[in-house]
This record gives C-alpha cells, sequence and structure tokens, in this order.
C-alpha cells in the first residue's frame, strides 16, 4: 500500500475565530438532532495558534460530531477554551453517559468502538479519535479525554499560543 504523507498549511489563526467557524459548520447536524452548541471563551480577547485550519476544522468536526452523537435531545454540547502560560486547552464537553471506564484507554487507538457489536446505537469506523491524535500532535498539541463534572464526556486538545505574535506583533 502507498503511503500518504499529510500535507499541512500552518498560519497564525484566532482560536476564537476557528472554533465559531467549526460550530456554525457544525450547526446543521446539532440542529436536527434537537442538542444546542455553545462557545465559552475568555474575557481576554483572542487567543492565537499557528494550526493548518482545514486540519483543525477536522479535529474539530469529529470531536463536535461524536458529542452530537452521544447526548441526547434537547441537550447542549459545550466548547471552552482555557488558557495557560505557554498553550490554550479547548474542550468539547457533552451531557450524554459518558465513556466506559473499562474504554477510556482504547478511545484513541485505530479502529476502537466501545461497542463494537452488530447491534450498538452510534455508528462509526472506530478511526475520529486516532486520526485527531495524529492531527493534533503534527500541530505540536495533545489530546485527552476526562469526564464531565456534568456526567458527559469531555474531548480536549491543548495547542502552544503562538506567543511571538502576541508579544511583538509580528
Amino acid at each position: 500500500f502507498p503511503v500518504t504523507i499529510l500535507q499541512f498549511k500552518f498560519r497564525l489563526w484566532p482560536l476564537q475565530q476557528l472554533l465559531r467557524q467549526s460550530i456554525d459548520l457544525n450547526q446543521p447536524v446539532a440542529l436536527q438532532r434537537d442538542i444546542t452548541l455553545e462557545l465559552d471563551c475568555p474575557e481576554q480577547g483572542d487567543l492565537w495558534v499557528e494550526v493548518d485550519e482545514v486540519r483543525l476544522q477536522q479535529v474539530m468536526a469529529n470531536l463536535l460530531a461524536n458529542a452530537i452523537r452521544h447526548s441526547s435531545a434537547s441537550s447542549v454540547v459545550r466548547v471552552t477554551m482555557q488558557l495557560s502560560p505557554t498553550s490554550v486547552k479547548v474542550s468539547v464537553t457533552d451531557q450524554g453517559s459518558g465513556v466506559a471506564p473499562g474504554f477510556e484507554s482504547r478511545l484513541f487507538e485505530k479502529f476502537s468502538q466501545a461497542d463494537s457489536s452488530d447491534r450498538r446505537q452510534v455508528t462509526g469506523t472506530g478511526l475520529g479519535l486516532a486520526i485527531c491524535k495524529d492531527l493534533i500532535k503534527a500541530m505540536r498539541g495533545e489530546i485527552g479525554y476526562g469526564r464531565a463534572s456534568t456526567g458527559g464526556a469531555c474531548f480536549y486538545f491543548t495547542l502552544p499560543l503562538a506567543t511571538e505574535y502576541i508579544v511583538t506583533g509580528k
């Protein structure tokens, strides 16, 4: 089999703009399921990151689609940004049932699915989170999972801040 090498086009982006765009792009799917998508951003203005916009949108589309798929009607999927000194953490939190504790360690492996039976309620190939992990890693970030305080799933990724841009205005 030929090996495909992903090409990345890194550019400085205001993260809040990318997240708003992501929510707008995924809103039709959410509306079909009667799910509300919300964006909670810090008050200190936009945070700049150096990413490939298309690849970041691919990650967000996957995380939002999973959150929408695993949420019940009339619930909220929340996207938040949290600033640290050198990075920003983006979280996608749903109000679903969360990930089974025994499955958490395999979440980001290829072809892994919590329910691989032919009776499962939610469809998928088990590749989405593994691809997200590779994309975020290529953008110098990390991806992870934690149970939300509401009981649902909280998938998150961190990206380094584009500090040279913030400090010098370049």
